[in-house]
């Protein structure tokens, strides 16, 4: 009897030290992971060498990004690496060229117009008229998963059935664990029916 205690109890801890053991190894595979994929990259650079890594891009892109410490994987858009970061700006970029865009009326006297859309969030523009059926006011934001990105709108220039409208689009952009503040400067010109 005492020997089937001790073999049981044996196999026991074996069982509860391999567990450990586990949990150990799942730890370290983790932040080996982290390490590889670039999450904690900015560890290893010194500040100056994160600025001018980050300016080094945005003169290759012309693109206006600046390095901003405050900015953390929890407020901005997070990619792993510099290339998708890269690829992301560059496809903005190319989204903002657009600037002719139509509404399309959703109910009596209001319309929507589509700018621009990154993938998880659109920028969109309400458009009023009055009862003549022209303009009379423009207002545009995001909607949809809005994290890390911003809209202000700037001047607008009403027509009858058209309207210029200008802003500032901002991203927040963490890659490779560096964060960055993108601000895209646009105009849209929108058409009624």
């Amino acid at each position: 009897m005492k020997t089937t205690k001790k073999f049981i109890l044996s196999i026991l801890a074996i069982f509860v030290l391999s567990l450990t053991s586990c949990s150990e190894q799942t730890t370290s595979d983790n932040e080996i992971k982290g390490k590889e994929t670039g999450t904690n990259i900015s560890a290893r650079y010194s500040e100056q060498e994160m600025i001018d890594r980050v300016q080094a891009i945005a003169r290759e892109l012309d693109a206006d990004i600046v390095y901003d410490s405050s900015i953390k994987a929890d407020n901005a858009i997070v990619f792993e690496t510099e290339a998708e970061a890269r690829e992301f700006i560059s496809k903005m970029k190319l989204e903002a060229q657009d600037t002719e865009i139509l509404g399309e009326e959703e109910l009596a006297k209001m319309y929507y117009a589509t700018a621009m859309t990154s993938g998880f969030a659109t920028l969109g523009f309400d458009i009023s008229t009055g009862s003549n059926g022209c303009i009379t006011s423009v207002h545009g934001g995001w909607s949809g998963w809005t994290l890390g990105v911003g809209y202000t709108q700037g001047g607008t220039s009403l027509n009858c059935h058209s309207a210029t409208v200008c802003g500032t689009v901002n991203y927040n952009i963490v890659f490779e664990g560096i964060g960055t503040f993108h601000s895209q400067h646009v105009c849209y010109t929108i058409t009624i029916p």
